[in-house]
């Protein structure tokens, strides 16, 4: 993207229209705009209007619009250039509130203005990129309507304490005695036998 009219000149400006230098835009990835002013003279002034559009299946929250540091060439390019960002929506991104949301499949338009000022170098390229930072937005949380997606803690229960019986530690004694009586009986009368017959020998 090349800026549209380079004999354009912003009302006002001392300096001469001149067409000999050019802006350009180009995007790098998914978040990031390369800007490119060749042949800049002091005094040169170009815009460009980017359209970002957010193509991911849900909302976006755009959190900031910054300059990459380690993009700027030459290192002092941004001593010689006035740079603005700005949205029809939100003004100056540079200085915006952020976050702000970008639905799905809308876009957000980014005009910059680039100025060259009066202490930069005749014929000088600079080149830098601007990123525009985004995060997918959060998920608003239940109404005041809406039921509680939590499931309802269980109702705590006690434990059951079985009482102790006192007629379990003695069980009663069932069945008949008689066949008792008969074993002891019967034992006796051997043991009396036996008895006899020792002492006879």
């Amino acid at each position: 993207m090349i800026s549209p009219n380079p004999y354009f000149i912003k009302p006002g400006n001392p300096n001469a229209a001149m067409d000999v230098a050019s802006l350009g835009v180009m995007g790098t990835g998914n978040e990031n705009l390369q800007i490119t002013i060749s042949n800049g003279y002091p005094g040169y002034q170009a815009a460009v209007t980017a359209s970002v559009t957010n193509v991911s299946g849900a909302a976006v929250d755009i959190i900031g619009v910054r300059v990459i540091p380690e993009s700027v060439e030459p290192l002092d390019s941004l001593d010689h250039i006035i740079l603005s960002l700005t949205n029809s929506a939100h003004g100056d991104l540079l200085g915006a509130s952020y976050p702000f949301v970008l639905d799905r499949g809308a876009s957000m338009d980014v005009k910059i203005i680039n100025r060259v000022r009066q202490i930069a170098r005749q014929n000088e390229t600079y080149n830098f990129e601007i990123i525009i930072e985004a995060r997918q937005a959060r998920s608003p949380g239940p109404g005041p309507d809406d039921p509680d997606p939590r499931p309802e803690p269980a109702e705590p229960t006690e434990p059951l304490i079985v009482p102790e019986d006192p007629a379990v530690k003695e069980l009663p004694f069932t069945g008949d005695n008689a066949p008792l009586f008969a074993f002891a009986g019967m034992l006796l009368g051997a043991l009396g036998i036996l008895a006899r017959r020792v002492i006879k020998k």
